[in-house]
């Protein structure tokens, strides 16, 4: 744009010079014909420099066929038309059938500009594709949806306490069962069943003993044949303990089991039990022993969360009350087992709370979920009577089918407040739930407990890249006027940042190892993994046929010949007009002031 701007100015600058010389010139004959010549002249300079363009309507279709992953080859003999791909396999075996390759559709498209309309074939093109096509008149003909592990995804960066996770969708369209298996260190970890021509969910686990990277299997088995094998790597890490203190008014059932499962997820627990007015039973599980007669701010500093019941907590002194409050405004979470209908609580952390009591009900069992989420858990043989209704700023974090809640949320200065009604959840263990158990703990954990800030995260784009495949890093931080420094295999890129959110940072790379690579944020390195080409075919080829038939689904079709078609497309005067007309204004004014001059 600046360019243009000094072209203008110095044409206006000639422009003027030369009409004044033309005012000054003692021969007047031919001074308006002069003056038109020499603004013509510099007009038709300029525009040779700077196009003119304009708009115009486009009626004829200019279609290319463009095969993607999944077209079959007996079909490709009956596409009429042109037929490109992007893919070297389709171009290297459909060679009889004249299929050109194309390396970078974006530049084919741009370098073709009367191509304005696409057939695409086979499972489509990725989001990343079809970035750039809404202009385009765009028809698809998919390929039937792929058979195998059509999506998937896991934690795979974890913390040591924590459980693999492993969720997707596998379509099998035999007429016999499928068995999953995930096979990690040499073992089979956890499978499930896949019945015949069905889509079905799948859910696997595994508990990392070891820290560090690894790499999963995840084995599709049709009885003793293997159809898919799948890769899920994964990072461990170890991480401090969190510390938990439970303040108990009396021994029971719930705090027996809670304290057993945080000891085998590797919490540090400090439990204190009160046998009478000032006498207590402690334990101290993962962690050292030390004085729990009183709770004062030097026990509360080592706390990162502290679960207490309602008795309890009304049964401490000012002093400990207060030094629990200070903990809490200052980022030590806060999980309350709310007491009987009868107790009158004596403390504003319940008070904070609303707290209603229904009468007693036929019903004696309690079903509970997370709002929004499914499924829901496991029965508990419990008459329920307290609920908790949400007040301004609150999060209900659990409730009941009905949407009464049970469990409720609130942050207290830097910390946050669990209250929690459900009276007994160790059933579920009795009754051989474990994982309605771990759910359910894991996630009120995850709530109270303070999260510790990143200064940087990056995300990858694609999911599953392969080697020499163009990849994203999408890197945030909190400085977002500092450029940040990525690496990837002690190679620098150049990030772009985000004009609309500055504070996040685009970089591109071509991975060309086969593994685990390494990506480097301001000298903090961490690891991503690069598959095998033919690792999830499967779910990729689903992800990009239903990408791709929702863009075409909301873009204009048409049919190749159409009347009724109509584009507008920008185009320019061709650049010979304006030579001609420099060359006859500029050579009028020569042969008028070498002949025509002498004439008059």
């Amino acid at each position: 744009m600046e360019m243009k701007y000094m072209a203008i100015a110095a044409c206006i600058i000639l422009g003027v010079f030369m009409i004044i010389s033309e005012l000054k010139r003692p021969n007047k004959a031919f001074l308006t014909a002069r003056i038109l010549a020499s603004i013509v002249a510099i007009l038709s300079l300029y525009y040779m420099l700077f196009p003119v363009q304009y708009q115009a309507d486009q009626k004829s279709i200019h279609e290319i066929n463009l095969l993607t992953r999944g077209t079959a080859k007996d079909s490709i003999t009956g596409i009429k038309g042109n037929s490109y791909t992007t893919e070297q396999e389709i171009a290297n075996t459909a060679r009889s059938e004249k299929v050109k390759f194309i390396a970078d559709l974006p530049y084919f498209l741009k370098s073709n500009p009367r191509i304005n309309a696409l057939k695409v074939y086979g499972y489509g093109l990725s989001k990343d594709q079809l970035k750039g096509l809404d202009n385009y008149q765009m028809s698809f003909h998919p390929a039937p949806d792929p058979v195998g592990v059509v999506s998937c995804s896991w934690n795979w960066k974890l913390a040591s306490t924590e459980k693999l996770q492993l969720e997707g969708t596998y379509h099998n369209d035999s007429t016999e069962p499928v068995k999953l298996l995930l096979r990690g260190f040499g073992a089979n970890l956890d499978s499930v069943r896949i019945n015949p021509k069905e889509y079905s969910r799948f859910t696997l686990h595994d508990q990392p003993k070891q820290s560090g990277r690894a790499v999963y299997e995840l084995i599709a088995m049709r009885g003793s044949d293997t159809v898919a094998r799948e890769f899920v790597p994964i990072q461990t890490s170890e991480v401090l303990p969190s510390s938990v203190l439970i303040l108990s008014s009396y021994p029971d059932f719930e705090y027996k089991f809670l304290k057993n499962w945080l000891f085998e997820n590797k919490f540090a627990v400090t439990m204190r039990s009160r046998i009478s007015k000032d006498k207590f039973s402690t334990d101290f599980l993962n962690t050292s022993k030390s004085n729990m007669e009183r709770i004062n701010p030097a026990v509360l500093k080592k706390t990162d969360l502290l679960v207490v019941d309602e008795e309890e907590l009304n049964a401490l002194s000012a002093s400990e009350y207060n030094a629990i409050s200070r903990a809490a405004e200052s980022g030590m979470g806060i999980l309350i087992r709310l007491g009987d209908p009868g107790l009158k609580t004596k403390t504003a952390l319940v008070n904070g709370f609303s707290v209603y009591r229904l009468p007693d009900e036929k019903s004696k069992q309690l079903n509970m979920h997370f709002p929004g989420q499914q499924p829901a858990f496991g029965v508990l043989p419990i008459e329920q009577r307290s609920f908790l209704k949400p007040r301004p700023n609150d999060q209900m974090l659990v409730t009941d089918l009905s949407g009464k809640g049970l469990v409720n949320s609130h942050l207290y200065g830097s910390g946050k407040v669990l209250l929690s009604s459900v009276p007994a959840t160790y059933n579920w263990l009795l009754a051989g739930k474990e994982q309605d158990y771990n759910r359910f703990w894991s996630a009120l954990f995850s709530k109270a407990l303070k999260k510790l800030s990143k200064t940087e995260s990056w995300l990858m784009i694609p999911a599953f890249p392969v080697p020499g495949q163009k990849t994203r890093f999408i890197v945030d931080q909190d400085q977002k006027d500092k450029v940040p420094l990525i690496e990837i295999n002690d190679h620098r890129l150049s990030p772009a940042q985000n004009i609309e959110l500055p504070f996040k940072w685009d970089a591109i790379s071509w991975p060309q190892k086969q593994g685990w690579n390494i990506i480097t944020i301001n000298n903090k390195p961490d690891y991503f993994y690069v598959y095998h080409p033919g690792n999830w075919n499967a779910a990729i080829n689903h992800q990009n046929r239903k990408i791709t038939t929702e863009f075409v689904s909301n873009t204009r079709t048409v049919k190749a010949g159409s009347a009724d078609f109509e584009n507008t497309v920008s185009k320019s005067v061709s650049l010979w007009w304006f030579l001609l007309l420099f060359l006859c204004s500029a050579g009028f004014l020569w042969y008028e002031s070498r002949i025509l001059s002498a004439k008059f």
